[in-house]
């Protein structure tokens, strides 16, 4: 069976998204950045959110599209 628009899953059942939904799924993962102490001793530290097994897969593909372009 083609993965076809109408169907909206390729052919191994996983949702196929467009632009706008891709990014909608992406723009949950998130980089928290925690200031601890004042002044010339604070420390920052920056936290990012695991991202879903969905999300992996959409940065490994766009990095490796990425990098193949240069």
């Amino acid at each position: 069976m083609k993965a076809g628009k109408a169907s909206r899953q390729d052919e191994d059942g996983a949702t196929l998204h467009n632009f706008g939904t891709l990014l909608g799924e992406l723009s949950t993962q998130t980089r928290n950045v925690c200031r601890i102490g004042e002044g010339e001793s604070a420390v920052a530290v920056t936290i990012l959110t695991t991202p879903t097994p969905f999300q992996a897969k959409a940065l490994h593909l766009l990095k490796t599209a990425c990098s193949q372009r240069r």
